[in-house]
């Protein structure tokens, strides 16, 4: 299996958050990323599916992605909590900007399929680093998990985890913004 490293992850997170939505949030009033609108801008589809649609489910409860004929597709439970969809679709871009499809060829789509994996994990941390960025690290550390739910559309418990990870986050964003610019040298595995 391919999986990054965790600085290659982050430079991940740093290009699309750079590329995608950065010039459009600086000018936002609100700090919700609308991680939809930026899915449609790259040309990616959303597809929203029921909890009655048995096959779905069967794949997965909360979503998944493919990446069939050359073409992108997240699919999401229309049927949870907004925050729950929020989330679901940042995890899924996790995986499609980490290149985890390419270890899953034979799949066409990913879903359970990794389960706790590293590859979970790395979804996970891309998903926490697009809906509440450590750009807004000084916001951030004055504010409590509720009031990081509110202001950012994301659970309590994904709150909980973006301030536990922050400082973490905070140093691995520098240290690859570092690396991009030449900075720092990065050994391969």
């Amino acid at each position: 299996m391919n999986l990054k490293t965790e600085i290659e992850v982050f430079k991940a997170i740093n290009r699309f958050n750079g590329n995608v939505y950065d010039s459009k949030c600086k000018s936002s009033l609100f700090k919700c990323v609308p991680i939809e609108y930026y899915i449609y801008d790259l040309g990616w589809m959303l597809i929203p599916y029921s909890s009655k649609d048995k096959y779905l489910m069967e794949i997965s409860n909360d979503g998944f992605s493919t990446f069939l004929d050359k073409r992108i597709q997240i699919f999401f439970n229309q049927d949870v909590q907004l925050s729950r969809k929020r989330f679901t679709i940042a995890h899924e871009v996790g995986h499609i900007i980490c290149g985890h499809h390419s270890t899953l060829k034979k799949l066409g789509h990913l879903s359970n399929h990794f389960n706790d994996s590293l590859a979970e994990q790395q979804a996970n941390i891309v998903a926490r680093n697009i809906l509440v960025p450590v750009r807004y690290y000084n916001d951030l550390i004055k504010m409590t998990t509720e009031e990081v739910s509110k202001e950012f559309c994301v659970s309590k418990t994904m709150a909980g985890y973006r301030l536990s990870a922050l400082e973490r986050d905070m140093y691995m964003t520098k240290l690859a913004t570092r690396a991009t610019r030449g900075e720092l040298m990065v050994e391969k595995r």
